[in-house]
């Protein structure tokens, strides 16, 4: 794997992550990446092996297996890795000491609480990320030819954050890409949203990169509109910027609605880089 990318996937071992490991496989095949398994050894999985009475050689033993299985499977790279610490920390920290570009987490939805990858532990893990983060859950597909992605924008200036890895999965699937556009009443945030979705089509058709451009309705939630049209669409993911509360370190409403979105529609999120620039136009 020295000179490979990697696409990370933690696991617990639950069936979500199994899912979120075939995901991850089946991108890492066509993204040409090495895929790399992890567990992570918490205060959890300590008292569920001392109840079984078994030892952190079980754990290797198991991910051994599974990366065996998902090689053969998937006729990729595999590598897996098992270390003791907190899920919170300790998977960012395997992310920057390793090549990898892309972590997939696997979640059983918002209101699961009790699994260690998943339900809101997703959400304060993804935020924790320094690279790219797709979701996927229980029943996300993947689609090979991954025709659909969906490109929300608002007039923050990081929504440009995400037009490279937008680019990057485009062309590696050949992907049309669906700008949809936050209405906006106000003259000069309309004038501001044109300027942005003009310049992120620019960016798109330079790279010759199949896009449309979409608008929500004027009365009506954004993420309702965005699901919606996202499953119309057959999306195959949805990229969004996180906005992070800093202070609660949770992500606001907009982004729970996404990601842990009705239709199961895979999402990719991108925490924002600190920026003095305020606008982009």
């Amino acid at each position: 794997m020295e000179n490979k990318k990697i696409v990370l996937v933690p696991t617990d071992f639950s069936d979500v992550c199994l899912n979120a490991i075939n995901y991850g496989a089946k991108m890492a095949g066509l993204l040409g990446h090495s895929l790399l398994i992890l567990h992570i050894i918490d205060k959890k999985t300590k008292s569920e092996l001392k109840k079984a009475n078994l030892t952190y050689a079980s754990v290797t033993k198991k991910l051994d297996a599974l990366a065996k299985k998902t090689a053969t499977k998937h006729n990729i790279e595999v590598a897996s890795l098992s270390r003791e610490g907190d899920i919170f920390v300790t998977i960012a920290e395997i992310a920057k000491e390793t090549n990898t570009s892309l972590l997939v987490l696997g979640t059983h939805g918002k209101t699961d609480l009790k699994q260690k990858i998943t339900g809101s532990y997703a959400k304060k893990l993804l935020l924790s990320s320094p690279v790219p983060t797709i979701v996927v859950q229980k029943n996300s597909k993947f689609n090979k030819e991954f025709k659909n992605i969906i490109f929300p924008v608002s007039t923050t200036a990081e929504v440009r954050q995400k037009v490279k890895w937008a680019v990057i999965i485009a062309k590696a699937f050949n992907s049309k890409i669906h700008i949809f556009q936050l209405y906006q009443p106000v003259a000069e945030d309309k004038a501001k949203m044109q300027v942005i979705v003009s310049q992120i089509a620019d960016e798109f058709n330079k790279n010759k990169i199949q896009n449309v451009h979409a608008m929500a309705k004027r009365t009506g939630s954004f993420s309702k509109q965005v699901q919606a049209y996202a499953n119309e669409q057959n999306a195959d993911l949805i990229s969004i910027m996180t906005t992070p509360d800093k202070l609660k370190f949770m992500l606001n409403s907009y982004d729970e609605k996404m990601i842990f979105n009705q239709f199961e529609i895979p999402v990719m999120c991108l925490n924002p880089v600190e920026t003095t620039v305020s606008h982009w136009f």
